[in-house]
């Protein structure tokens, strides 16, 4: 018989006997009418009972077995060249894990042992030793690293790196915040993408197989049954036996039922696909309660729906998770995201919220003092302002669409308006047909459309376009000045994803690389220096802008944008450092710069009064701040259309700094006009819904502080309630504005005394905030930790006490918070 109708019928009987029970699946392999070397690999596969071990002795096939009891010995304490077994940690089928010492580079270990070695399960063991090969191919991060392998006369041994830590456990990760979930989902896609790059297939992608160490790295596991694709430029080093090669084309079913893709199910050859497959179901699994398969399907249903590739939909969790989820359990194989691809997905997810912010941050005045919860400086985009540089990039691609495509007329018959978004949805899909044979017009097109949808908030989009161009690049013809371009779109997005680490490496390449113009160099290194600002590097920040700004003294041209880029890093740093007067100073000197300028840079210039406005506030100059938020809003009617929304944030800058002059009609008169307009914007659905959300949340919470300052405070709990709904459509509970509405909210209800109860369940939730989020004793949480203190204080006051030690101590290590420490001594000197 030769070895691949073996196969066939060995998966053919297999899935027979998989649903009886264990008495009648022998019984049924006792009377089949198949070869005995099928029956005794059958046999072999089905789960470890007396009544196998019988049946194969009795037909004289127990040397199938991968183990047997003689597995069960215990190797614990014995030496195998450099590795001393300590203790065993678990046992498998094919053997045994252990704790072990490797006593000449004195590090733990993790031992896996092939126990009892016969001849005839060479198959056994061959698997072990691709295990070996496989994992010395590939060195990555995610994925559990091999140190050795060992050949004894009782054993092999793999010798692993030690993970301390735990299996990805379901019903952990579903307590996990977004934050976290979306970490872990990155890092096993690292790993995947890791071992498809080497063109090796995992095919046992489920829970069991990943482990989390104590340090939040994702580790891949277990690649015993893993394999090389065909199209493998490493396929000679790993000698695979001929029964290896048929079974994974259509063998006996290797992998696990529940998270196996339809191909797997069949027996059919196998790609890198079928691990995107099994990382869907792994996912819905992680993220939904909702399971791929019904529950308390027996193995022969799992087969037939596996190779149906009929799955639940989760349609319990955000259609992101959802959109993704569906789209790596398609039926085809080449319908399914690769690694790569799912992962910028992820990547994409975890943009939002921060990208929501960065969008509405234009001309936003959050004056803080007591009352607001934050301190925000507005950030210049790069040489231009955000609308500026959309309406660069649309016009170039404009022009594409228009001569390329000759798009219909917007305004035709059908009365049909086509929007930005349509535009570049067309130009994507047409640019690799339009432009088959020509790779830079093809690059740089992409890099340009990836560019506008990354500034209409469609990361995900451009993210897409921009790995379409990378792939295109590496093409040996492509010009360098393409090949710039387009790094330089993926710093931007980078930058925009908070993805630092990345963007830092590339900006510091692309600086350094051939045909940069000094011009160029300058708009890159305003790039770096921002960068580090966001990183609180404010000194090289600093250094970096006056490199800039020395290198623009030496070109003749008019470099206003890039000047006042820099000054605005530079403002933004003294500012972060507590050096208001300087940011002061900073900010004008960029003021009298545009000014001097012959080139519109009016929104640049309100920009800057904006953070003026924000460093009065700071420096406790509260009429200075109002005076000037007025004169921000004045600018901003005379350039805005009317009802723009960006007039609800300077509505609400001077709503808050009439508050600070305890001016509170005025306040909620200008609160009133912010919420009004947002209300037209929000019912017309002219933006999207989060960012709205957002502005709405801001405006809401800021009314929620004015009635309670002055006294209304069961009409400020139903706006602090608000808010904390809208907040939670754009972040996770996590998120450090929903914690610090907690305080506020807690703090309203205890001292109006009312329900002490729910204030204190509103601060038991900001604390669970604050600590998932690792927030400093500053600004609200430390107000929160003071409110907890007045709790106390109230009922115990040995307890307060001692709390407040706690918390004046931390204080004192932190160093440099004498002015906390001293405010909140005296505040609370009846009990120290």
């Amino acid at each position: 018989m030769n070895q691949s109708s073996n196969s066939e019928q060995v998966n053919q009987l297999l899935k027979t006997v998989l649903p009886m029970n264990t008495e009648s699946a022998f019984q049924y392999l006792a009377q089949a009418d198949a070869d005995a070397e099928v029956i005794n690999r059958v046999a072999a596969l089905l789960k470890p009972s007396a009544t196998r071990t019988n049946f194969l002795e009795q037909r004289g096939g127990a040397d199938w077995l991968f183990a047997s009891v003689a597995a069960d010995e215990d190797l614990s304490g014995r030496t195998f060249a450099n590795i001393k077994l300590k203790k065993k940690l678990g046992q498998g089928g094919m053997g045994a894990v252990y704790e072990g010492r490797d006593l000449i580079l004195q590090r733990r270990v993790a031992v896996k042992a092939l126990l009892l070695k016969h001849p005839v399960n060479e198959a056994a063991a061959e698997r072990f030793r691709r295990e070996a090969l496989l994992l010395s191919k590939l060195d990555h991060e995610n994925i559990c690293r091999i140190h050795s392998l060992i050949e004894a006369e009782e054993s092999d041994f793999l010798v692993l790196e030690y993970i301390e830590g735990e299996p990805l456990s379901p019903n952990q990760f579903k307590t996990y915040s977004q934050s976290k979930q979306l970490d872990i989902v990155a890092q096993i896609l690292r790993g995947l993408q890791a071992a498809h790059r080497k063109n090796i297939i995992h095919r046992d992608i489920k829970p069991d197989n990943i482990m989390i160490n104590n340090k939040g790295v994702v580790k891949l596991l277990d690649f015993g049954i893993s394999r090389l694709t065909e199209a493998s430029h490493i396929s000679d080093d790993i000698q695979t036996t001929e029964d290896d090669n048929h079974s994974t084309r259509a063998g006996a079913l290797i992998g696990t039922l529940n998270f196996m893709s339809p191909e797997q199910a069949a027996g059919e050859e196998l790609s890198t696909a079928t691990d995107m497959y099994s990382f869907g179901m792994l996912l819905q699994t992680l993220l939904s309660d909702v399971p791929p398969y019904p529950q308390n399907s027996t193995s022969e249903q799992l087969i037939k729906l596996s190779n149906q590739g009929k799955t639940l939909t989760p349609n319990d969790i955000p259609r992101h998770w959802q959109k993704l989820i569906q789209s790596l359990k398609a039926y085809a194989p080449a319908d399914r995201p690769t690694a790569k691809a799912a992962l910028a997905q992820v990547k994409s997810i975890q943009a939002k919220p921060k990208k929501r912010l960065r969008m509405v941050a234009f001309g936003v005045l959050i004056l803080v003092a007591a009352l607001a919860t934050g301190k925000y400086i507005s950030d210049l985009k790069y040489e231009r302002t955000q609308a500026q540089l959309a309406q660069q990039k649309a016009e170039q691609v404009v022009e594409f669409l228009s001569g390329m495509f000759q798009q219909a007329n917007p305004y035709g018959a059908k009365g049909e308006e086509l929007t930005a978004i349509d535009l570049l949805d067309s130009g994507a899909e047409k640019i690799d047909s339009e432009l088959n044979n020509q790779l830079d017009a093809r690059i740089y097109l992409k890099t340009i459309i990836a560019d506008s949808y990354r500034l209409l908030n469609k990361m995900e989009q451009a993210k897409v376009l921009i790995e379409e161009a990378k792939l295109l690049a590496d093409n040996p013809q492509v010009s360098l000045a393409t090949k710039n371009k387009l790094m330089e779109s993926d710093i931007e997005y980078d930058m925009e994803s908070d993805n630092y680490k990345d963007a830092e490496f590339n900006l510091k390449k692309l600086m350094n690389s051939e045909g940069i113009s000094e011009l160029k160099w300058i708009q890159l290194n305003n790039m770096l220096a921002l960068l580090n600002s966001h990183l609180n590097k404010c000194l090289p920040a600093i250094q970096l802008v006056d490199e800039s700004l020395a290198a623009i003294q030496h070109i003749n041209d008019d470099l206003t944008a890039e000047t006042i880029w820099a000054l605005n890093v530079k403002g933004i740093c003294n500012f972060k450092q507590g050096d208001y007067q300087q940011a002061l100073d900073t900010f004008n000197l960029a003021v009298k710069t545009i000014d001097g300028s012959t080139e519109d840079h009016r929104s640049m210039k309100m920009s800057f009064i904006n953070n003026m406005a924000v460093t009065y506030s700071a420096m406790g100059d509260h009429q200075k701040a109002l005076d000037t938020a007025i004169a921000h809003n004045k600018l901003m009617e005379d350039y805005l259309p009317e009802n723009h929304l960006d007039l609800s944030n300077s509505y609400r800058n001077i709503a808050t700094a009439s508050a600070n002059l305890e001016d509170l009609e005025s306040a909620i008169k200008w609160n009133q006009k912010a919420i009004d307009l947002l209300e037209v914007h929000y019912q017309k659905g002219t933006l999207s819904q989060d960012q709205s959300m957002y502005v709405y949340a801001m405006t809401v919470l800021q009314k929620a502080i004015f009635l309670n300052k002055q006294k209304h405070y069961q009409e400020a709990n139903n706006w602090y309630l608000d808010a904390l709904g809208k907040f939670s459509e754009v972040f996770t509970d996590q998120h450090e504005m929903i914690a610090d509405t907690y305080t506020e909210f807690a703090q309203n209800l205890w001292f109006q005394g009312v329900d002490k109860v729910q204030a204190k369940d509103r601060l038991e939730q900001a604390f669970l905030a604050y600590e998932e989020l690792k927030q400093p004793l500053v600004r609200k949480h430390l107000q929160a930790h003071e409110l907890k203190i007045t709790m106390l204080k109230d009922t115990d006051k040995t307890a307060a006490h001692d709390y407040l030690k706690t918390i004046l101590s931390e204080l004192k290590e932190e160093g440099n918070r004498e002015k906390d420490i001293k405010r909140i001594e005296e505040k609370f000197k009846d009990i120290l």
